[in-house]
């Protein structure tokens, strides 16, 4: 039997910053105004933050796919575009909920946030998260840990990602906009609770986007199916009901909303759910359907 290769386990690549406030619109607003803004002798001046500021914001940009970086610089993704024409200033949750969902599912740039995003337990405090997540990534196809102060490290970012105690208060700029999707509550002893959204927080559009991809994730990158067993999804990974934290009957609640919306349509055949995606809309479709309905 051939040996599979374990995936390299990169910790701390945000340097211990989780995202401030304002970095993401900064970040898309500057790079759509100058491809070389996160250059050493620019980066530093253009945003007015020191220098591992400046690269975790560039990491954060790259593994929330919002912009992409290469030897002649940055360039936004086509959610960066969408976000330039729609939400430059990153001022609706709709825009947080695709950051957050492309955050979650990538495995080889977030490995922390995507293994947090999958775990069964709806509750969880640092230390256990410390005792369970080594496994978790070794079942993920990663390289054992090799230091688990990395490890506390990015799980205190994730924490402090979703959860913030004053995230109502616009002039703390240390908060992660992220946590305006209430995702996470804080309990007694330091005991973190994963949260249902709320309905009218999460729009139908948001669980559809996420279907899509899970599909896509299914099929190895490749979007090729356009129908599924309902039933397929709730024990895998990567789907709806881990990333967005919904419950089964909220999720049949979207679902009953695509279909009125004719997004997609639901069939029961020989005992099973099947949902069929009718008419696959891309990330701009949404967008303009999402921005433009009022």
């Amino acid at each position: 039997k051939v040996m599979e290769k374990l995936l390299p386990l990169k910790l701390k690549r945000h340097g211990t910053f989780s995202i401030r406030e304002g970095w993401i619109e900064k970040g898309i607003n500057y790079i759509n105004a100058d491809s070389k803004c996160f250059s050493k002798e620019k980066g530093a001046g253009v945003f007015g933050i020191g220098s591992n500021m400046v690269s975790s914001l560039r990491y954060w940009l790259t593994a929330s796919r919002v912009a992409e970086f290469n030897t002649t610089g940055a360039q936004l993704t086509e959610l960066g575009n969408l976000l330039i024409q729609y939400d430059p200033y990153i001022e609706d949750l709709f825009s947080l909920w695709f950051i957050h969902i492309n955050l979650s599912i990538n495995k080889l740039d977030a490995p922390i946030f995507n293994a947090i995003a999958n775990l069964k337990y709806l509750q969880f405090d640092k230390k256990f998260l410390l005792s369970v997540l080594p496994d978790e990534l070794r079942n993920n196809g990663f390289e054992p840990v090799n230091s688990i102060s990395s490890l506390e490290s990015d799980i205190t970012v994730y924490l402090k990602s979703y959860y913030g105690d004053d995230i109502g208060n616009p002039e703390n700029n240390l908060n992660c906009p992220l946590a305006k999707l209430r995702l996470l509550t804080l309990g007694d002893g330091n005991m973190y609770f994963k949260k249902s959204p709320d309905l009218s927080s999460l729009d139908f559009r948001v669980v559809y986007y996420s279907i899509l991809k899970w599909v896509e994730i299914r099929n190895g990158g490749q979007f090729n199916q356009y129908s599924f067993n309902i039933e397929d999804m709730f024990n895998d990974v990567d789907t709806p009901l881990n990333i967005l934290n919904l419950s089964k009957s909220s999720f049949y609640y979207y679902l009953d909303e695509m279909k009125r919306r004719r997004f997609i349509s639901l069939s029961k055949t020989a005992g099973l759910n099947v949902v069929y995606i009718d008419n696959c809309m891309g990330l701009e479709e949404l967008f303009r359907s999402y921005f433009n309905k009022n």
